[in-house]
């Protein structure tokens, strides 16, 4: 959002400085007042608003920081929180109490506007401070996504509520005298570009969403939805491992580096943080603590690396971000004594744990061997439908790039 303060006075002008953020983050501005007199001790701001307060996530504060200096400046929390401009209007007053009696200086008016520097919706274009959608669509009632009108409703570009959608006028003819004998055919269903007629309706093809008669627009990089999908909401990203969607795009999770629709693992022995994009954003952590544990009768495959490091998180009371499956490699153990020769199935998982220092790595260190010999991890193991494990190493502080001994 972008934020621009103004002020007025029926006996003085004023200047600003204001300074913009994007959508949902903090922005300072403030605003000097010459005429207003500051007494040596006892003042303060007397602040009431009117108009639209909404644009902002907490009011603002009104401060003297320099009584020498007559200026006044206030902080303020600012967000576009639908996608339009809002402003709100404060008169402040001036007060101060010397020996007894309070005094006010001239009020002064200030005029906080709060303007969006960018839409949600990525169909929507920016004009004037507004969100405006295209052409046979309408704004959510958040006013923040563009919804295609109904099937066989147009609307203008700008379309702010589902009302604005209507039928395209009905154009009479008159009919030709009918000719006996002949019949006639319906004309065929008209769909728009990248859509199908499919019993009769205008279908989107896989990875657009739209209405299908009018229009299908593309789902962004990375992301798939389904033949028939009508709203951005639709697509998902599912084509980059470990993708979300965020701002109408799709980004790479913690660990991994890409483009959203391609989303690579950082070599063994590296991090990275949420939206990396290239191989250069992984980096290597001050240390890693890492232990590998065994599963008997359980192959790779039977072992989730979702419920795996979530159990591991829970176990150590840690972020789950920071647990990472390093390798899972089945093995063939003795079953039965070693005259019999029986072998079976064994998963061995490595676990590397990230720390960020040396008191980091320490704590989780004696956490993770605390749990292993009360039994925590077994417990949280088998509540999560897994089978007690085997300590296959000890628990080390290394730089993640070898099994633990």
């Amino acid at each position: 959002s972008e934020v621009h303060p103004s002020s007025s006075s029926s006996s003085s002008s004023s200047s600003h400085s204001s300074s913009s953020s994007s959508s949902q983050s903090s922005s300072s501005s403030s605003s000097t007042f010459p005429n207003a007199t500051l007494p040596a001790d006892g003042c303060a701001f007397n602040a009431t608003s009117s108009g639209d307060a909404t644009p902002f996530l907490s009011p603002p504060a009104f401060t003297v920081p320099n009584k020498s200096a007559g200026c006044l400046s206030f902080t303020l929390d600012a967000a576009a929180l639908n996608d339009t401009t809002r402003v709100s209007t404060w008169r402040l007053v001036l007060q101060s109490r010397e020996g007894g009696s309070l005094s006010e200086a001239v009020a002064q008016t200030l005029t906080l506007t709060v303007a969006p520097r960018r839409c949600t919706d990525p169909n929507a274009t920016l004009e004037g401070g507004t969100c405006l959608c295209p052409a046979n669509s309408y704004r959510s009632a958040d006013r923040r996504w563009c919804m295609p009108c109904p099937e066989g409703t147009l609307s203008p570009r700008g379309t702010t509520a589902p009302g604005g959608c209507a039928a395209p006028p009905v154009v009479t003819t008159t009919a030709p005298a009918a000719v006996p004998n002949v019949s006639t055919t319906p004309p065929p269903l008209q769909c728009a570009s990248f859509a199908s007629e499919v019993g009769g309706v205008c279908l989107c093809d896989a990875n657009r969403y739209g209405n299908g008669l009018v229009r299908c627009d593309q789902c962004p990089v990375g992301a798939t939805s389904g033949v028939g999908s009508t709203t951005f909401q639709d697509c998902a990203c599912t084509q980059g491992e470990g993708a979300t969607m965020v701002g109408g795009l799709c980004v790479c999770g913690k660990n991994r580096y890409g483009n959203g629709a391609v989303c690579e693992p950082c070599p063994r022995g590296t991090v990275s943080p949420r939206f990396s994009a290239s191989l250069s954003d992984c980096v290597q952590p001050y240390a890693f603590v890492s232990v590998q544990l065994g599963f008997d009768g359980k192959r790779p495959e039977d072992l989730p690396d979702a419920t795996l490091v979530s159990v591991m998180a829970t176990t150590l009371s840690i972020d789950a971000d920071l647990v990472i499956i390093a390798a899972k490699e089945l093995q063939s153990v003795r079953r039965g004594g070693a005259s019999r020769r029986l072998l079976a199935d064994r998963t061995a998982v490595t676990y590397n744990i990230e720390a960020s220092s040396a008191t980091d790595a320490d704590s989780i260190s004696s956490k993770l061997r605390d749990a292993i010999a009360n039994g925590e991890l077994d417990k949280n193991l088998e509540a999560a439908g897994l089978p007690k494990a085997l300590v296959l190493s000890d628990v080390a502080v290394g730089d993640g790039t070898e099994a633990p001994l």
